[in-house]
């Protein structure tokens, strides 16, 4: 009864072509889109508290489930001092201690998505916040394209 998408951040590319075909979908269906963000997904997949990636130019998303934000590696090392429960990507990975990388698994994040989504919708007060017209990428930096 509901569509679910990853709102990013992630791959500009992949993130529009997702987010575009689960519209089309939603509107064709008249049915509810329910956007999630990698965050979400990743820090629920792996019942971790901080997530932590490489978003290019120095630069590295960290998340908390309800929070992301970009920020230079120097302070990204300052922040994470004595924190544990950490996920990261690879390229995160090696300067991180106490961390898991979350792409040396094979995880079902498809099912992840379905249950947080339908958790998602199901306790939402405004429904109308899955109006496939009200879903928007979560575009944390500028795509270099547009820089």
């Amino acid at each position: 009864d509901i569509i679910t998408v990853n709102l990013g951040p992630g791959s500009f590319t992949g993130i529009r072509v997702a987010l575009t075909v689960a519209k089309v979908m939603a509107g064709e269906l008249n049915i509810s889109l329910v956007g999630l963000t990698t965050n979400e997904i990743l820090l629920n997949a792996f019942n971790k508290d901080i997530l932590i990636m490489d978003a290019r130019r120095d630069m590295y998303y960290f998340a908390t489930k309800d929070n992301i934000e970009l920020i230079y590696k120097d302070k990204l090392i300052e922040k994470i001092k004595n924190k544990n429960n950490i996920l990261t990507d690879k390229r995160s990975f090696g300067f991180i201690s106490n961390s898991q990388c979350f792409e040396d698994y094979d995880i079902d994040l498809a099912s992840v998505m379905i249950k947080l989504a339908a958790k998602k919708y199901l306790n939402s007060q405004n429904k109308d916040e899955f109006n496939y017209l009200k879903v928007n990428a979560n575009y944390i930096q500028t795509p270099p394209v547009f820089s």
